[in-house]
């Protein structure tokens, strides 16, 4: 920023400087209006900054879940190719807590239950602010720690169950 600022950076480092500025931008407003459910253009937004900063892994990331999310990706394969491209993303930057949780999300769609916790767990971990990753995390332990009662519970309270014929009288 300081060579762009004092003219120091040649006109190449200095497009290039620019871009991703813009990309950023772009991607934040991508972020706000996806918070808005405005899913097609939080996905130009998206594929704005990502052609914009090609090596951003957030902005293949996001753009990735977007479509992910139009009825023609919903199958099991469609969504495996989604998650192949998340994992891409993860491999280029092992902290991207938005790819470890769109991913978490997709292996839930498939119902990869494993995979996707442990991709929760990853997006907790590196955000502990992200409230989604989070909440997923502990649904999944609350469901986890459930027993399934083997016997009806007790007859509290004297009513009748519905299985059981009232009393004789």
């Amino acid at each position: 920023m300081r060579l762009l600022k004092d003219g120091g950076a040649t006109p190449d480092d200095q497009a290039k400087i620019q871009a991703i500025i813009e990309a950023a931008m772009e991607f934040q407003k991508a972020e706000i209006v996806l918070k808005r459910n405005d899913l097609p253009l939080a996905y130009k937004l998206a594929e704005k900054a990502h052609a914009l900063d090609p090596e951003q892994a957030d902005y293949l990331a996001m753009v990735t879940w977007l479509a992910a999310q139009r009825p023609e990706w919903l199958g099991r394969d469609k969504t495996l190719e989604k998650i192949a491209i998340l994992d891409a993303c993860i491999r280029r930057n092992q902290n991207s807590e938005r790819a470890y949780f769109w991913r978490g999300m997709l292996y839930k769609r498939i119902e990869e239950t494993p995979r996707a916790l442990m991709d929760f767990k990853k997006a907790s971990e590196l955000n502990p602010r992200n409230l989604d990753a989070v909440r997923e995390v502990r649904l999944h332990n609350l469901r986890g720690s459930k027993v399934t009662p083997s016997k009806p519970p007790p007859n509290v309270g004297g009513a009748p169950r519905p299985s059981q014929p009232p009393p004789a009288p």
